[in-house]
């Protein structure tokens, strides 16, 4: 699994300064929002299907002083295997890109649209 890629496949937005919600419209249980422990939201985050399982371990391991604890890894994939199985994240064997829906935060546009037409109107 080390060597795999692993994307997002839902949109999320910001429900706060620290916690995002993932807006579930694919799944058997859709219509949802599932918001997630700070470990699976990290692992969210970082699902642009650019890095592998293993990058993400060495950046976790690396804001560790004294190096990464151990079951560093075996934590992060099981993480990764439980969001896989609820179809959050993807798991593939090479790069691929993020679609552009899952890439931000999808309310954060329509936000910003909303403010520039309230300026306008000012």
């Amino acid at each position: 699994m080390l060597d795999k890629y692993f994307s997002r496949r839902m949109p999320w937005s910001a429900l706060n300064e620290e916690q995002i919600v993932v807006h579930d419209a694919i799944t058997p249980h859709a219509p949802r929002m599932i918001t997630m422990e700070p470990w699976h939201q990290i692992i969210y985050l970082a699902a642009n299907g650019e890095h592998t399982v293993a990058h993400l371990v060495d950046k976790l391991g690396s804001m560790y002083d004294g190096g990464a604890p151990d079951g560093l890894a075996d934590q992060v994939v099981e993480l990764i295997q439980i969001l896989e199985s609820e179809m959050v994240l993807e798991v593939h064997d090479s790069p691929k890109e993020l679609p552009e829906e899952f890439r931000e935060d999808c309310l954060a546009k329509g936000k910003e649209e909303a403010d520039d037409g309230e300026e306008q109107a000012d």
